[in-house]
């Protein structure tokens, strides 16, 4: 589980800017998103309140995988 925060983390500060550029104020939940994976790393969260967490923010972990993949496509 925390691979996989931590790999969206770094996805969305690699393209933290390109995001911002795009979507401007319609990616406000990247700031959050970041602001939380970072709490739950520094306490060395456990799997399951990881698990827990990104079941709760499910749908916008989804809208920002969406914009990610697609500022992704771009660069290529």
């Amino acid at each position: 589980m925390k691979n996989k925060i931590k790999n969206l983390k770094q996805r969305i500060e690699d393209n933290h800017q390109e995001l911002h550029d795009e979507y401007g104020d319609s990616c406000q939940l990247v700031n959050p998103t970041l602001d939380m994976i970072d709490l739950l790393l520094s306490v060395n969260a456990p799997d399951d309140k990881i698990k827990l967490y990104l079941q709760n923010v499910n749908s916008s972990i989804q809208i920002i995988e969406e914009k990610l993949e697609r500022v992704e496509r771009k660069k290529r």
